[in-house]
């Protein structure tokens, strides 16, 4: 298994980014509604589709594949890797940020109509407000565009054989809080989630497609996931057709703090 090249990037927020929960969900936000209730599976990706992103020849193509998928899973049939990339060059550029794609394959391409940001709120951790966010929409399948470090432990566990995610090390932690761009940065897509797979049952996980052929599909526990999340300049966005009630943006704090990094030169 060759490794993941950084075709992503360390992506900071703008004050005009749109929270999803404050969007959809604003009696959830301020905590004035009881806890949502997930069944023990939901999964959206019924594409079999499971590409190989350096055999295609896009080693820093992630953010492509990523943005694709998004759009099969939404039904749009004329989503292609090549497609995206002629918008974007992500490739050709070596890497490209994740709301950047998203936009491309929006405004230009027609994929989406809405984008956006999944922020951990209230009583929902970040694991939960994934689920929230994907089954919230139904009937309408939705997944969810991760951008993350690529540790090299995750790396480990494949080639190892391993498929649900370990912790990152302690040094990889501390190193991605001194300076993001230590890092390898990688854009995958989650589409559901359950505690029925056969890797680890009875254990709730999140399932990742990650472009690499050979593995498949990966798993994150809970832990795993929001442990990543809280890492400055990891994002998750979600894409629908469906409009929300009402538009709210990213909470100041949030944007701030995304901004401060981007004024030292980590984020996208």
């Amino acid at each position: 298994m060759k490794r993941i090249q950084s075709g992503a990037k360390p992506q900071r927020l703008g004050r005009r980014d749109y929270d999803y929960i404050r969007s959809y969900h604003p009696q959830i936000y301020a905590g004035t509604v009881s806890y949502p209730k997930f069944p023990p599976e939901y999964l959206t990706d019924n594409t079999n589709w499971n590409p190989d992103q350096n055999r295609e020849g896009q080693p820093f193509g992630c953010t492509n594949y990523a943005s694709t998928m998004l759009a099969r899973i939404l039904g749009v049939a004329s989503a292609t890797v090549d497609a995206i990339e002629a918008i974007t060059h992500a490739n050709a550029l070596g890497g490209y940020g994740v709301l950047q794609s998203i936009d491309a394959a929006r405004k230009v391409l027609g994929w989406f109509q809405w984008r956006f940001v999944i922020q951990a709120t209230g009583r929902l951790d970040y694991f939960d407000a994934f689920r929230l966010a994907q089954m919230s929409g139904l009937p309408e399948p939705r997944a969810i565009s991760w951008g993350t470090p690529w540790f090299v432990s995750w790396e480990i566990d494949m080639l190892n054989g391993r498929k649900v995610m370990s912790m990152p090390t302690d040094k990889e932690l501390a190193d991605i809080k001194a300076n993001p761009n230590s890092q390898t940065w990688h854009n995958s897509v989650l589409d559901g989630f359950s505690s029925r797979f056969e890797i680890a049952p009875n254990q709730l996980l999140y399932r990742d497609k990650s472009w690499q052929s050979t593995v498949g599909f990966i798993y994150f526990p809970r832990e795993v996931i929001n442990v990543v999340q809280n890492i400055t300049s990891t994002i998750a966005v979600v894409t629908t057709g469906t409009p929300p009630p009402a538009i709210k943006r990213i909470p100041l704090p949030d944007w701030f703090w995304s901004l401060w990094d981007s004024w030292l030169g980590w984020a996208y």
